[in-house]
């Protein structure tokens, strides 16, 4: 029977493995702003809180990008660098664009998903539950399989507030998440 011991050491060597085979090579961060190809305009659109095209859904210019980056409310801006997102109705990853090699996703934080979890952007990976997402037709973010939807808490737009993973409910003005139409 093996030991306490060897099985730890067998765990954490394959644990260890499969980690470095995800984690880019470098420092794993990524610069958020840089120089726009093409016409100066990113692809994607803003996600807007509650119909509100002063307010969207981003992340912090602060400091490099990298997994558990957090997603902020932030003023929207017209050139919308950090506020720009592929989303589509229905299931959907939701992809920050930048302008990078590496694609990073909404990610609701893991399986381990109660009111209050902290949302940010992970790279992303097919097949990883937490970088899954339901858009509806009545404009909320939710989690794939879930009853959680993306929040403002407390409706505070202050920016560079913290966005949550918060149980759905309608009525809830603090879950709507409006994409302009093209």
């Amino acid at each position: 029977m093996p030991s306490f011991k060897f099985t730890y050491t067998m765990l954490l060597a394959v644990f260890t493995t499969l980690v470095s085979a995800q984690t880019p090579p470098g420092n794993g961060t990524v610069p958020v702003d840089g120089p726009v190809p093409g016409n100066g305009t990113l692809p994607g659109t803003v996600i807007n809180f509650n119909g509100n095209t002063t307010k969207a859904l981003g992340i912090s210019t602060k400091s490099e990008l990298q997994n558990g980056t957090p997603v902020i409310i932030t003023n929207a801006t017209p050139d919308g660098t950090t506020q720009r997102w592929i989303i589509n109705h229905g299931p959907t990853k939701v992809k920050l664009v930048l302008n990078s090699s590496r694609e990073f996703c909404l990610s609701s934080g893991g399986d381990f998903v109660i009111d209050g979890v902290l949302v940010g952007v992970d790279e992303c990976f097919d097949n990883v539950a937490h970088q899954e997402w339901t858009y509806t037709d009545d404009n909320r973010l939710v989690v794939k399989g879930k009853t959680f939807c993306l929040d403002l808490p407390d409706g505070n737009t202050t920016e560079g507030r913290n966005l949550q993973l918060w149980t759905c409910f309608a009525g809830n003005t603090n879950q709507i998440w409006t994409v302009p139409s093209a």
